[in-house]
């Protein structure tokens, strides 16, 4: 137990370290006035579009399942997705609501491999997308990468797009990684991590159900950039789509890295760098960046109220 307390001791030290840097250099004032100018319709149509998002990502969810032979209602997988926000937000974990969706998942058919392999195949290919995007977008923008930091940064998501890409499609690799997952004892981890490879693996030979699956993923993240977009319009700040399309998946992929609870701090200030590369000054990137961030908290409490009714009626029961 030590050592997870002591990596959310960790997170925890770098939530507030960064939440007190971007406290001092922050002008608050202008924040919210910013945040101030956030409309009704505005407040509106970001919720439909948290709704339209996590519906996106929950049709995706059920094509991998569907391609496994595996039939779940729709509705079921979107509360399992709502759910999920609400660990997420809520546990010292960055992927704690995953583990819990398809933990329910896999409780449910009697099938953890399959329920974890298709969560995991959904976040997976939503990354290749969301990288693919901004990559693709910043040839279209190249002003974007005038900076030596942007170039850097850039050149390293080109680098992971091509090893993720490698790693779901590419034989070799995949060979390698199962010879060396082998090694790895009969019983306990190693054999559920052999179920789950096979699983993950076994689209290699479905490529029309990955290019389904990037279809939804691309699909996806046009909408968070259109998310972030309302968001700006919404406060009557500058937003132009492709610098949109350039900052949001940058800022996305710094946001992932698990070096902070829930992202504290590290979510804010990169959309605070990447919007301002995009136009935005930084109290209105700020003002975005806690309108998305008040976003997670409603859907996570709609999630927690979702779990609540479930236990409710499983004790029923």
């Amino acid at each position: 137990m030590k050592r997870p307390i002591l990596g959310w001791a960790a997170r925890a030290a770098v939530a507030i370290a960064a939440m007190a840097w971007l406290i001092r250099k922050t002008a608050w004032d202008e924040v919210a006035a910013a945040a101030g100018k956030i409309t009704a319709p505005g407040v509106v149509a970001l919720l439909a579009l948290a709704v339209a998002l996590t519906q996106v990502s929950c049709l995706k969810w059920r094509l991998f399942l569907r391609a496994r032979g595996l039939e779940v209602p729709l509705g079921r997988l979107f509360r399992l997705y709502v759910i999920g926000y609400f660990f997420n937000t809520f546990l010292p974990g960055n992927m704690g609501g995953d583990v819990v969706r398809s933990y329910s998942l896999g409780r449910s058919l009697r099938n953890q491999a399959d329920a974890f392999g298709s969560v995991f195949l959904e976040r997976y290919t939503g990354f290749i997308a969301m990288i693919g995007l901004g990559v693709a977008a910043a040839a279209l923008r190249p002003e974007m990468a005038r900076t030596l930091t942007m170039r850097i940064f850039l050149a390293g998501m080109a680098a992971l797009l091509v090893g993720m890409v490698a790693a779901l499609i590419w034989a070799p690799l995949q060979r390698l990684l199962w010879r060396m997952v082998e090694r790895l004892p009969d019983a306990g981890v190693g054999r559920k991590l052999r179920r789950f490879l096979q699983v993950v693996f076994h689209f290699r030979e479905r490529p029309g159900v990955l290019l389904r699956s990037m279809g939804w993923s691309v699909a996806f993240h046009v909408l968070t950039v259109v998310n972030v977009w309302v968001a700006c319009r919404a406060i009557a700040a500058p937003a132009p789509p492709f610098g949109l399309a350039v900052a949001v998946p940058m800022a996305l992929l710094v946001s992932s890295v698990p070096i902070s609870l829930n992202a504290i701090g590290i979510m804010e200030g990169a959309f605070v760098y990447f919007l301002a590369a995009a136009g935005l000054p930084p109290a209105e990137g700020m003002a975005v960046a806690l309108i998305m961030r008040a976003k997670a908290l409603l859907m996570a409490l709609a999630g927690g109220a979702l779990f609540a009714l479930e236990r409710k009626s499983e004790e029923a029961s």
